[in-house]
């Protein structure tokens, strides 16, 4: 297995640990010695609106009060909107889990004649899963709190404000790649069978756009710089060494990663 360079400094018992059994991100929390990390709720099962559902009434009842239980109108409403709530968070969550980041780029590369090395330019924009969450979130409420406005005319609830976290979780990232290969003669006739063309080493570096507005005296929100060094689609072969899990057919194997933030 991988796990990424991290650090704990505290005696006690919290751990870096998966999310959840075989997840791929990690977080710092309370250690889950000889058990299970758990399984979000909507990955357990193909039936993942169901159990969501189910999930969200569980919660519901969990956080209702004794005192609260009458047989009126007012307590239905506010279990209904428990439920609503816990039932569009267990939903944000699987796409928090599943979606890393989301990347638009543009690449130009030059290479020589025989087309055994090259350098490049990578531009991208990055969205994080934690933004998609945070959009779609305030979408949902905002749509929730026009509906209720709807039969409030005179008394309308105010709108939930856009997401103050959403700009940190937008990058810029720029690398520059240095490329080698097999000519493209020996590649036309096969000469080397079974060998990738090409053979990319990156340099990157990926502020957030709150380090970018702290470049032009701007506070956008908490900055962050993401950098480091990696070798771009290594073959299966070569992680096959290196790890006990199945990488896959390529993989990014990082030399040097580090990030820069403040708050």
């Amino acid at each position: 297995d991988a796990t990424p360079m991290l650090r704990d400094n505290s005696n006690d018992g919290q751990t870096n640990q998966r999310s959840w059994d075989g997840g791929p991100k990690w977080v710092f929390r309370e250690g889950t010695m000889d058990r299970s990390n758990g399984a979000p709720v909507l990955l357990a099962s193909s039936d993942f609106i169901a159990k969501a559902l189910f999930e969200a009434l569980r919660q519901s009842f969990v956080e209702t009060k004794l005192e609260e239980v009458t047989a009126s109108l007012d307590f239905v409403c506010a279990f209904a909107k428990r439920v609503l709530n816990h039932f569009i968070e267990n939903l944000l969550a699987l796409v928090k889990e599943i979606i890393h980041e989301v990347v638009f780029y543009i690449e130009v590369g030059l290479s020589d004649m025989s087309g055994s090395v090259g350098v490049g330019f990578r531009a991208a924009f990055v969205v994080t899963g934690e933004a998609i969450v945070d959009i779609l979130r305030w979408l949902i409420h905002t749509f929730a709190t026009f509906v209720v406005n709807l039969g409030r005319a005179q008394n309308p609830i105010a709108y939930p404000h856009f997401p103050s976290s959403f700009l940190s979780d937008l990058y810029l990232r720029f690398e520059t790649l240095f490329e080698v290969g097999l000519p493209k003669a020996l590649r036309v006739i096969g000469a080397v069978p079974g060998m990738k063309d090409r053979y990319s080493l990156v340099v990157s570096i990926s502020p957030n756009v709150p380090a970018l507005g702290k470049l032009i005296g701007r506070s956008w929100g908490n900055w962050s710089v993401e950098f480091g060094v990696y070798l771009e689609a290594v073959p299966k072969q070569f992680g096959s060494m290196l790890f006990t899990v199945d990488t896959g057919g390529v993989m990014d194997f990082w030399l040097v990663k580090g990030r820069l933030y403040g708050t």
